[in-house]
């Protein structure tokens, strides 16, 4: 067996092909989900330290839910008419004012409605992600992306 000699190049792995501004969206969308965290954990805290019974946990639970169920559609109306770029901001500001906020509040209709503004607003960042990554990425590289 010849070995043929010569330099080889070498080729860049396929995820240094995406450009850099993808790599910083999805940075920031990682940064925006760990918010996540605060849900799962929001009716123990109810329960145990804001000392509310199990149903009206469940109330704040079942809010959030709601408002998760319609929170991607809207924001994807919103990225269609406005833009994609005053969207994910509003997006990103919007759902983080609403986590800040839930430490302060002590009544159920508060928390109820703060719930329901977090997951109306969860999942906002989404879609806007999604078309950014559309505009950013070439077509044969998005399903890696």
């Amino acid at each position: 067996m010849a070995l043929e000699t010569g330099t080889a190049t070498a080729q860049p792995s396929s995820a240094a092909r995406l450009p850099a501004a993808y790599w910083i969206l999805a940075a920031g969308f990682t940064l925006c989900r760990s918010g996540c965290v605060v849900v799962p954990f929001l009716s123990l805290y109810l329960v145990r330290h804001q000392h509310f019974s199990a149903t009206d946990a469940a109330q704040v639970s079942a809010a959030f839910g709601a408002g998760w169920v319609v929170g991607p559609a809207v924001a994807g109306w919103l990225t269609d008419r406005i833009g994609r770029h005053p969207t994910l901001p509003l997006a990103l500001i919007s759902v983080s004012a609403v986590y800040l906020t839930l430490p302060a509040l002590n009544s159920l209709p508060a928390l109820t409605t703060a719930a329901f503004a977090i997951g109306l607003l969860f999942d906002g960042p989404r879609p806007t992600v999604f078309a950014l990554v559309a505009d950013l990425v070439p077509q044969q590289d998005r399903g890696r992306a």
